[in-house]
């Protein structure tokens, strides 16, 4: 069925189906409803899976846990201080995580001298030893 509209011709479409001047009797048969049978075990199996699938996730966990062995490694790793010998620490003179210099003083031991004389005379023989450097290079 067509309309003609001023020298135009225009196909008459259909409000219940459009596409039914596309398709056969035969086509629209087997295309334009499923079967029952199809829609209601179709639905059943979809459940019957999903019901089996949340059966199987129930009965095999994965662990929260997962036990392996470590190794952690750094750039720049600790190093281990050998002291040259035994005694009692009488005092930290740095902190935890700070960064040291080569040379600097960690820690004092327990001894009969004092920290502070010590330290002194090791400052004093550094200024004297570099002072003999510069009057007679090596």
């Amino acid at each position: 069925m067509y309309i003609q509209a001023k020298s135009q011709i225009y196909p008459v479409i259909s409000s219940v189906n459009p596409f039914r001047e596309l398709h056969s009797d035969e086509m629209q048969e087997i295309v334009g409803a499923p079967p029952h049978w199809i829609l209601t075990w179709g639905i059943s199996a979809f459940f019957g899976m999903l019901l089996i699938l949340f059966a199987v996730c129930w009965f095999i966990r994965y662990p929260d846990i997962v036990p392996a062995r470590i190794s952690l490694t750094a750039f720049e790793a600790p190093r281990t201080i050998v002291v040259r010998s035994e005694g009692k620490l009488d005092r930290l003179l740095i902190k935890d995580g700070q960064q040291v210099l080569k040379g600097q003083s960690l820690a004092f031991t327990e001894s009969t001298a004092d920290h502070e004389q010590v330290l002194n005379l090791s400052q004093q023989l550094t200024i004297l030893e570099n002072f003999q450097l510069s009057r007679h290079p090596l």
